[in-house]
């Protein structure tokens, strides 16, 4: 078996003694003490093996407080609607499985190489990268002719842009 031996910038060394010395933070909260994207807090993490905490919320007090998740309704029986829209999705888009690998696999790439550049997103350019890489997935798996994703990819990116000229909608 061989172990990999990691090493780590200065960075990298400061968000590593961030995970060890407090556990509880998140890896929003350690990336904006330590200046960088979270997305490398999370690739320094999964490579140390140190799972992340659940997040928390501030107080009125000012004390931590962890959130409680939200309890898991009970499952219901699938009616023939949903199973029809899966069926139709289905032959659109492909398998599900296959599409989530693809898509696993893009987001992954592109968050490692965003961390190594540390590159850090707003939320809505975050957000938008991940549905465009959505809906690539798609394109990839099922029918690339279906104009409907490309349309949509070019909406997220001119949803950035236009926020980014302050057009915000």
């Amino acid at each position: 078996m061989t172990i990999k031996k990691l090493t780590y910038g200065m960075k990298g060394a400061r968000i590593k003694a961030m995970i060890d010395a407090y556990p509880d933070l998140t890896d929003n909260q350690i990336a904006d003490k330590v200046g960088c994207h979270p997305t490398y807090v999370f690739k320094l993490r999964k490579e140390t093996n140190v799972p992340e905490v659940p997040p928390v919320e501030m107080s009125d007090g000012g004390r931590v407080v962890p959130i409680k998740p939200a309890p898991k309704p009970a499952p219901k029986p699938a009616a023939d609607g949903i199973t029809q829209v899966l069926e139709e999705r289905g032959s659109r888009y492909g398998n599900f499985l296959d599409h989530a690998r693809i898509t696993y696999r893009l987001k992954n790439v592109a968050h490692d190489f965003a961390a190594e550049k540390g590159k850090i997103f707003d939320p809505d350019q975050a957000e938008a990268l991940d549905m465009i890489f959505h809906k690539i997935g798609r394109i990839l798996n099922g029918d690339p002719n279906y104009a409907d994703s490309w349309v949509d990819i070019a909406g997220y990116a001119k949803l950035v842009a236009d926020r980014l000229e302050g057009k915000v909608r």
